[in-house]
């Protein structure tokens, strides 16, 4: 038996290619091969792109006989060999050096392959096509080169697995915090264009254009694009509490589901592109919609308890040094700002409610929202 670990978007291809082994194997009256999966393994590079792949068993039963079992084929390459293993056998080092000959007939000629059987008691022969059937006791060597190919080539098959024809893209994934950032970053120059409107007028959808920047290879517009659009820490910060917000969405209908569950599942593949990116300009419209019945909170230069939720943390540089700029809401939906020397928290949770002491610095308004400014901020433990 033998671990491997198949790409997921191949891991469809490889049971077929199994199964079509399976039924040379039922031809031959061998045991067929078994996959078991066993887990799923997720690995991120260096550019931050996640691959996701089926941890699986694989067994298949070498032909026996009279306490021999077959264990690898050897292959000739000029000089060299190439050893092809049964999954879960070991040869010895010495088969790699030698020359292909046969250990039963003692015959030294010109072949293209030899098998490694070994006895239960541990010893191991070279043996040629025509004496196999000796050792493993099938009355046709043919079927049993034919078995042993199969065996030894269920490796091979997963190694052709993870060589994705056109590149590995489609089963790529990748970080759906990066992603959203770029797509905040984006909509910040160009503004944002959803698939139907790309389709309709010829433009660039923005659910491409910013995937195309995270890509180490650009064509001239997206290379000057990305110049421009450079994720900001306030991208990040939208990106998270976007995040967060679709996380918690009732899946009343089918898209609400879909993008439910790429917040969920932190990642996403390229198919799914125009859901995720779309959970930016959602969540905005959300906002605003529920920032429209903003009403002002406390007395003007009173301070007073509030209860508050941090919606983002914006880090800006000015004349005294660093500001953080909390967009806060209460439980009625009510904006609040603070202008603080030090950030509330660390990381941000939008689900989190805080309890603090403030002073009431004004009642302004922002962009047509009414919003309550606070001063001297202190947590109560």
């Amino acid at each position: 038996m033998q671990t491997y670990e198949i790409p997921e978007a191949r891991f469809d291809w490889f049971t077929k290619e199994i199964a079509k082994l399976n039924k040379k194997a039922v031809k031959l009256d061998c045991t067929p091969i078994t996959i078991n999966e066993i887990g799923t393994v997720i690995r991120k590079n260096d550019k931050g792109i996640i691959y996701k792949y089926v941890k699986v068993k694989v067994a298949g039963q070498a032909p026996k006989y009279n306490g021999w079992s077959f264990i690898a084929t050897v292959q000739y390459l000029k000089d060299q060999t190439i050893i092809r293993t049964v999954p879960g056998e070991i040869v010895p080092e010495v088969f790699r050096k030698k020359g292909p000959e046969c250990d039963h007939c003692k015959r030294i000629r010109h072949r293209r392959d030899t098998y490694i059987v070994r006895h239960a008691n541990g010893e191991h022969k070279q043996v040629g096509r025509t004496c196999l059937k000796d050792f493993l006791g099938h009355t046709d060597p043919g079927v049993l080169a034919t078995w042993a190919k199969i065996l030894t080539g269920m490796a091979d098959l997963a190694e052709e697995a993870n060589l994705l024809p056109g590149g590995n893209e489609e089963w790529a994934y990748f970080s759906l915090r990066d992603y959203l950032a770029q797509v905040s970053a984006v909509i910040r120059i160009v503004g944002w264009t959803n698939r139907t409107k790309a389709i309709a007028t010829g433009a660039q959808a923005t659910a491409d254009i910013a995937h195309q920047i995270m890509q180490p290879a650009q064509i001239d517009y997206i290379r000057k694009l990305a110049m421009e659009a450079i994720v900001s820490e306030e991208d990040i910060q939208l990106a998270i509490v976007a995040i967060e917000w679709a996380k918690e969405l009732e899946d009343s209908n089918d898209y609400l589901h879909n993008i439910k569950t790429i917040a969920q599942a932190g990642m996403l593949n390229r198919r799914l592109l125009g859901y995720a990116a779309s959970i930016i300009p959602s969540y905005v419209k959300q906002e605003e919609e529920r920032q429209k019945g903003s009403k002002y909170v406390g007395t003007f230069r009173k301070r007073g308890e509030f209860t508050i939720y941090i919606d983002k943390i914006i880090l800006r540089e000015g004349q005294f040094g660093m500001t953080y700029i909390h967009k806060l809401h209460d439980s009625d939906g009510n904006r609040i700002v603070w202008f603080g020397s030090k950030s509330l928290r660390k990381e941000v949770d939008v689900a989190e409610a805080i309890q603090v002491k403030a002073t009431v610095k004004e009642h302004s308004a922002y962009e047509g929202i009414d919003q309550t400014v606070l001063t001297r901020v202190k947590e109560v433990n």
